[in-house]
């Protein structure tokens, strides 16, 4: 049976046939993350499954009507439920790290050939995004951190990661994107919404991950250590890489910020826009004001 994935933008149009994907239970997250939704078959899920199968993605990038065709590694998904805000054990936060590791690793097996999206969550593209979007900065909500100083700390990350090898990333394992298992017994954590990769550098698939949890566990350093070391177990990243992981936190949520505050200019009614776009910019300035050395001081402690 065909196992390919189709996503082109407004007009998603999505087929599953893998049976190692999900269950029915997570079918409402899945339709929520791809618009329009045309057509899906979700098989009976069987048991003992192996993580992350591989299946087909092809991007469609709309009006050049050019396609881009990718091998790519999607989590195990179980019965479950969105993460959301719920409190969790080390151990799950462990095992989170641990998938998302994994998930990267097998991603950095996959040829990336010819493909390209000019995307703007694309994290080697975020000075430009932040560029393009500078008016709605929000400047004096951030006020520690400079529009010209983050532009400034993305230039000479990129510039730090330019000798690495480039793969596909993720990039947005936020708590909206992390299956909760609800089978007893169970503790395998999915991970939905591929709907933003891109091929980057493998240092911000965690970082961003770490960024995300960081905000919405209220600064807990004991879970993202623990993320991390999940993380860690599977990929070792090396001095250089561990020492951007506080600037591609902060230029993720900048980037957040950033759009954020667009998007509640444009949709002034969206309450959820409101809400997560206030919350970023409150975590984004607290951690500006603690500083490069409490944060490594804390996760490395």
């Amino acid at each position: 049976m065909s196992n390919k994935l189709i996503l082109g933008g407004e007009k998603a149009i999505a087929k599953y046939f893998n049976p190692y994907l999900m269950t029915s239970d997570v079918l409402g997250h899945v339709v929520k993350v791809l618009k329009n939704l045309k057509e899906i078959n979700i098989p009976k899920p069987i048991d003992n499954l192996k993580m992350s199968p591989i299946t087909h993605i092809t991007y469609d990038t709309g009006d050049s009507g050019k396609m881009f065709g990718c091998d790519l590694v999607v989590s195990t998904f179980v019965e479950g439920e969105m993460l959301g805000q719920q409190k969790q054990s080390l151990d799950f936060w462990y095992t989170l790290g641990k998938t998302v590791g994994s998930m990267s690793l097998m991603l950095s097996k996959m040829d990336v050939g010819n493909f390209h999206r000019n995307h703007p969550w694309d994290p080697i593209l975020a000075r430009q995004t932040l560029e393009e979007n500078k008016k709605y900065y929000p400047q004096n909500e951030i006020p520690s951190l400079k529009f010209e100083e983050i532009t400034r700390v993305h230039r000479e990350m990129v510039e730090k990661l330019a000798h690495y090898p480039k793969q596909y990333v993720h990039g947005d394992v936020n708590e909206n994107n992390i299956i909760v298992p609800t089978i007893p017994g169970e503790s395998r954590v999915g991970i939905i919404d591929f709907n933003d990769l891109t091929v980057s550098y493998r240092l911000f698939e965690i970082a961003h991950t770490l960024a995300y949890i960081l905000c919405k566990q209220s600064f807990d350093y004991k879970v993202i250590k623990s993320l991390y070391a999940g993380y860690s177990s599977v990929i070792k990243l090396d001095a250089a890489e561990e020492d951007l992981i506080y600037d591609a936190i902060i230029v993720r949520l900048a980037l957040s910020s950033t759009i954020g505050s667009k998007s509640k200019i444009l949709d002034p009614d969206n309450v959820y826009v409101r809400e997560c776009a206030d919350e970023i910019i409150t975590n984004l300035e607290t951690l500006v004001s603690q500083g490069r050395k409490t944060f490594y001081s804390q996760f490395f402690q």
